[in-house]
């Protein structure tokens, strides 16, 4: 009994030299949400919560230079069993229009300056509180058709990456891209790494994450929710990608976390029912560079 206690002392020392160490090279902060899908449509509900979650992360654990969010966080359930095709309108107000790339969506910097249940909720919480998001959600273009879509905003409320899933799970509600989407943006500035995007079911083809791969990128934000994306698919993507950190936020339990070469990595501070309600729970990893 003693020894298994001193083993376990010993695992727990060894976490926490680790951080350290890592901290001290060279290394950047992520929080990665575990949040469920919504059952019920009131997308401004689930914006806001995404919100406090974000408060919530930073005020227990200072500065973090990242938060994700997983797929179809703010799509309801109830909406997507009613679609017909991609360019209905089922999903009604849970779909947002998006400006273009490097669009300034939070000039005043702050959540007051954001109207209730807009996509600028998202641009003016990264602002207020200095950090990235990756968030995923509905958009619908100019013609009508509706796309799964991955955004990325700066810590300074700046639109830096809007990436259409290419292989969509829900083909009722989403449509897929003509050509594929390999969409990558500056991460951190603390980091000076280039960040790559893809979601879910992509996971099971090589692309987009294959060209990104070949390109260099060695970190990837990864939103994902169904079941059969759990964690064992990750560490096998992770053991095929040798030296890239898969930054994974799932909807299921065990799921949500870093993974790399081949293992899913033990958070450094777990935040339980960081929101006011639904359960959310964030894992705070220390990544190395």
């Amino acid at each position: 009994m003693l020894a298994v206690a001193l083993s376990f002392r010993a695992v727990v020392l060894l976490v926490f030299v680790t951080v350290a160490v890592v901290t001290s090279a060279g290394a950047y902060q992520v929080a990665l949400v575990q949040h469920a899908m919504p059952r019920n449509k009131n997308v401004s509900k689930w914006l806001l919560q995404y919100s406090i979650d974000v408060a919530s992360i930073v005020g227990q654990v200072g500065t973090v230079d990242m938060v994700v969010f997983p797929e179809f966080g703010l799509i309801s359930e109830k909406a997507m069993s009613k679609c017909g095709t991609p360019s209905t309108s089922e999903l009604g107000d849970e779909c947002f229009t998006l400006p273009k790339i490097n669009t300034t969506m939070c000039p005043r910097g702050n959540l007051s300056a954001a109207a209730f249940g807009s996509i600028e909720m998202l641009a003016c919480t990264a602002a207020e509180h200095q950090t990235m998001i990756a968030a995923n959600l509905c958009e619908r273009d100019v013609s009508g058709t509706q796309w799964n879509t991955e955004v990325v905003f700066s810590s300074l409320g700046v639109l830096v990456a809007k990436y259409r899933k290419f292989h969509p799970y829900k083909v009722k509600c989403f449509a897929k891209p003509k050509t594929l989407d390999v969409i990558s943006f500056e991460g951190p500035a603390s980091t000076n790494e280039t960040f790559g995007v893809f979601t879910c079911l992509d996971i099971l083809y090589p692309e987009p994450s294959k060209t990104l791969y070949d390109r260099g990128i060695r970190h990837f934000v990864f939103s994902s929710e169904i079941p059969i994306v759990g964690r064992e698919v990750k560490e096998v993507w992770s053991q095929k990608h040798p030296g890239a950190f898969l930054l994974a936020s799932d909807s299921a339990n065990g799921s949500t976390g870093v993974f790399y070469n081949g293992h899913f990595t033990p958070p450094w501070k777990t935040l339980k029912n960081i929101g006011e309600e639904n359960g959310d729970v964030a894992y705070v990893h220390v990544v190395p560079l």
